[in-house]
Formats: structure tokens, sequence, C-alpha cells
């Protein structure tokens, strides 16, 4: 014997008319006002703007040294992938703080802070506090973004291919 359910066994959960035999009112839909319009006019001036910088001083380039350092901090402190972090400004802002830190610290603080994630943690910390304003965590996000996103512009990876007169598609 079948004791699975019939097919309209859950047809109530998708149809509150027929559980209820009532109608039922339609959604009410919510206006969203999107972002504050300042907050966007800074966004849009630090994605449009020249060479990075941060509170009207150049930063230094993103570099593989500087990359390296930032994806060994990363991996030490446990962070999520990258690809997850991006989906969301608040869970980028580390990484973009990370970064700003990176392109704004003189080499020699870099190397004195290499293979110490805690350290190079409570540095950046410290110097977030001093130089980024609550107010302009989405600017902090868009300048480590583009930061990043210039850096690896020309970046690219052929795609793997399935087919038998391509062979080997690794590079090597």
């Amino acid at each position: 014997m079948n004791d699975s359910p019939g097919p309209d066994a859950h047809a109530d959960i998708y149809n509150p008319e027929r559980a209820t035999g009532q109608a039922t009112a339609a959604p009410q839909l919510l206006e969203d006002t999107g972002p504050d319009p300042s907050e966007q006019a800074a966004r849009q001036i630090a994605f449009n703007a020249g060479p990075p910088s941060w509170n009207g001083k150049p930063l230094r380039p993103w570099t593989s040294a500087r990359e390296g350092h930032w994806i060994e901090v990363r991996h030490a402190l446990g962070s999520r992938h990258l690809a997850e972090c991006i989906l969301s400004s608040y869970t980028f802002l580390p990484d973009a703080f990370r970064i700003l830190f990176l392109c704004h610290a003189e080499e020699s603080v870099i190397r004195s802070l290499r293979g110490d994630p805690l350290r190079f943690q409570c540095a950046v910390d410290a110097w977030v506090d001093d130089h980024v304003p609550l107010g302009r965590h989405d600017e902090a996000n868009t300048v480590a973004m583009r930061i990043y996103n210039l850096a690896h512009k020309n970046h690219a990876e052929s795609a793997p291919s399935d087919s038998p007169e391509h062979g080997d598609d690794s590079g090597n």
C-alpha cells in the first residue's frame, strides 16, 4: 500500500483561498525609495575618480605582495569565500577596510605585520577608527572594489572545454 500523500495534499499551502474558502486580500506592495542620495553621490564620485585615493591622499597600487598578504590574512582569519562576500556591502566591508589599509600603509608596516594575522587585523581596526567614519562605509566598499577590479581587469582564464580536439586546456 502507498502511504504517500496524493498530489493535492499540499495544495492548501500554496493556495490560501482553497484552505480557508475565502478570497485573500492582494499583497501590499511597499515602495522602495532607493539609497540615500547623498550616499549614492559619494559612491559615484569615488567610482568615477582618477587613481584611487582616500581622504584626499592617493593610495599605493594594489601589488601582488599586497594581495598575497590580504589573501593570507583572509585565510588565517577564516573569512568567507570572496564570491560570497561581494554579494553584500555589509559582508565585504572587513575586506574593504583591509584593502584600503594595505594601500595606505608603508611597505615597512606591511612587512612588520606579515605572518601575524591578529596583529595585522588590530592595525587595520586602529587605522579604520582614525580614517573611516561610519558614514563612509559604502564609499570605502566602492573604493576597495575599484582597487581590486582595476588590478584584475586584464586577468583572464580560459574556459574549460570537453571537446577532444582541444586536448589539455590547462595552459601548461
